[in-house]
């Protein structure tokens, strides 16, 4: 009993933990190459592959 009161501790301190709020990093800047890419307002993603068709 002793071992599961410990483990199930653990396992909820692992939520507790976990549960922060990220800060915002308002030091990230884009460079001027990414910010044009970023206004270009549109992109694409092609995967082929074995499972394509």
């Amino acid at each position: 009993m002793k071992k599961l009161t410990i483990i199930s501790l653990l396992f909820l301190s692992c939520f507790v933990l976990s549960a922060h709020s990220p800060v915002p990093n308002s030091t990230a800047i884009p460079f001027p190459s990414q910010q044009a890419w970023m206004d270009l307002g549109f992109g694409m993603f092609v995967h082929f592959g074995i499972n394509t068709y």
